[in-house]
Parts: structure tokens; C-alpha cells; sequence
């Protein structure tokens, strides 16, 4: 009986979850390695503090290459491991209801003794806790490659670093699973996500070039994520409950939306 289905779900899930996790490690193989060579490039930062504002904001705002935290942050964090992130979430997210209901198992499932909120429930929980196990090992991989490497690497303000990365990544899940409850598709659901994503992108990225577009990137999610650059200077526990109260209304949006919706047709 699948009376639970958040061990179905990471059941699953096991196969992608362990590529992804190996690549991660891969990754921050690469960016740890890379550091050393980089930070023997003398002029280098002389050459990145003459950029442009507008390719330091599209490359993520702070480019400091002169610390390991500094230039994990301009390297990975601000571009690369959202993109990790939000992807996965995405996928998962979009797949828990959308995707069960495209492949027909959706009523398979729900023909168990399981209301459609536990289900909701559980999948969300399944999503979370891939994005918060991923964010641990990316914590474990930058750790272990930097006492491998040499690198003096803050370890805390990494773990702070990886926090605020799975908050991202889960506001993102959420998103996609919302809109995927909302709709039973499971490309529209991840349309959405990935159209929110990339517009939130910019406008934070822009917002500080552009005086009248500075209030709106209260409004999006990257903000929260880096606006305190958390590998530099801790995360900020207010940005980090806004990622949190925002994700709680996406889930309940969700909750209302698939309670509602006839699965019938």
C-alpha cells in the first residue's frame, strides 16, 4: 500500500538524486582546484575591478577574487550553483503533481487510503529534503577539496553560503510544484518557474544600475538569496525568513489549488 509517499518519492527519485549530488562534487572539485591558479593571477583583480557596472551586475555584483569566499561567491553562488539549484528544483518540483498525472499515476495513488493534502505534503517534503541534502554536500564537498587543496576556505560562512543557496532552491520547488497543482502540466508548471527565475534574475541584477527599478528588487527572490552576500558576511536572518514565509505561501497556494481542481477531466 503506498501509504507513504514521501519513501516512494525519494525512491524514485534515487537514481537522478545521487548524479546530481556526484556532480556537485564534481563541481566543486573544478572551483576549488581553479582557485590556486586564479589567486596567482596578480593583475587579474585590477582587471575585474575595472569591468564595466553593467558586467559585474549580470556576472552576480560583487566580484572579489582576492579570498576563497570571495571568489566562491563571484564563481559559484551567483550564477552557476542557482542554476544547479533552481534546475533540480524545478524538475522535482513540477514532476510531484504535474508529472504524476501526465504518466497516469496520479490516480493510481490517490486511489490509496491518502487524502491529495498528505500527498502534497509529502511530495514537497521529498523535494526539500533533496534540495537541503544537496546543499550538504556541496557544504561537504567545498570542505573536504579545500583542506585538499590548501585553500583557506571559512568553513561556516560556507555552510551560510549553502543555507541560503537550498532556501533558493526550494522557493523555486515550490513555485513549480504550485503551478504544476494548479494545472496538471507539468511544462507549463516548469514554464513558469523558469520564466520567474530568469526575469527575477535580471531585474536584481539591473535594479542598481537603474534608480526607479531599485525598489523592485524587493520583489524577488535573488535579493533574499545573495543580497547580503551570506559567503562574505553571513546570512541574513530576515532575507532567509522571507525565502522561508514565501515558500509556506507557495506550498499552501498549492494545497488550495490541487484540493480544488477536478482530476477527472
Amino acid at each position: 500500500m503506498l501509504d507513504n509517499v514521501f519513501q516512494k518519492t525519494l525512491r524514485d527519485q534515487k537514481v537522478s538524486g545521487a548524479a546530481w549530488m556526484a556532480g556537485i562534487l564534481a563541481i566543486t572539485a573544478y572551483v576549488i582546484f581553479l582557485y590556486p591558479v586564479i589567486a596567482d593571477q596578480a593583475d587579474l583583480q585590477r582587471f575585474i575591478d575595472e569591468l564595466p557596472e553593467a558586467i559585474k551586475a549580470i556576472a552576480g555584483g560583487v566580484l572579489d577574487y582576492s579570498t576563497p569566499n570571495g571568489f566562491l561567491s563571484a564563481q559559484f553562488f551567483s550564477m552557476m550553483g542557482p542554476i544547479i539549484f533552481i534546475v533540480y528544483a524545478v524538475i522535482h518540483g513540477s514532476g510531484a503533481i504535474a508529472g504524476e498525472e501526465e504518466r497516469g499515476t496520479l490516480a493510481l495513488l490517490l486511489s490509496n487510503p491518502v487524502s491529495r493534502r498528505r500527498v502534497l505534503a509529502h511530495k514537497a517534503a521529498a523535494l526539500v529534503f533533496g534540495i537541503t541534502a544537496g546543499a550538504v554536500v556541496l557544504w561537504i564537498g567545498l570542505a573536504a577539496w579545500s583542506l585538499a587543496a590548501g585553500v583557506a576556505l571559512r568553513f561556516g560562512l560556507a555552510a551560510q553560503g549553502c543555507f541560503s543557496l537550498a532556501l533558493l532552491g526550494t522557493f523555486f520547488g515550490m513555485l513549480a510544484l504550485a503551478a504544476g497543482a494548479a494545472t496538471g502540466r507539468r511544462g507549463i508548471s516548469s514554464g513558469v518557474a523558469v520564466a520567474v527565475g530568469v526575469t527575477t534574475y535580471l531585474l536584481n541584477a539591473f535594479a542598481p544600475l537603474v534608480s526607479w527599478l531599485e525598489p523592485a528588487r524587493l520583489v524577488t527572490p535573488f535579493y533574499y538569496y545573495q543580497g547580503n552576500e551570506p559567503l562574505l558576511h553571513g546570512i541574513s536572518f530576515l532575507h532567509a525568513g522571507v525565502l522561508i514565509a514565501a515558500s509556506a505561501v507557495l506550498l499552501g497556494c498549492a494545497a488550495w489549488a490541487f484540493e480544488r481542481r477536478d482530476l477527472s477531466r
